[in-house]
């Protein structure tokens, strides 16, 4: 009985310890959140790709051009909300 209330306890105090190591390594990491953006650039009438189209995202002063098959692709972005300009001629 006293190992089984032994091993309870040590369980109890490891699970704790886990959570709380957890947490303090999201906090420190959601600060600084790194992704990417992946999308297609497609006509609205017809579904075709549209090649060469510029996308922007002026407040990261960052942009890439669409493939032939109108996709385009961001890497290391940080975390946030920002406001993306699509250009085409």
């Amino acid at each position: 009985m006293k190992s089984k209330i032994i091993f309870s306890l040590f369980s109890i105090f490891f699970a704790s310890i886990s959570i709380s190591f957890g947490t303090e390594i999201f906090k420190s990491f959601n600060t600084n959140l790194i992704g990417s953006l992946t999308g297609k650039i497609t006509e609205a009438s017809s579904g075709k790709p549209i090649a060469g189209a510029t996308v922007y995202i002026s407040d990261l002063k960052l942009g890439v051009v669409s493939d032939t098959a109108g996709l385009y692709v961001f890497k290391n972005l940080p975390s946030g909300h920002f406001l993306m300009e699509i250009h085409s001629v």
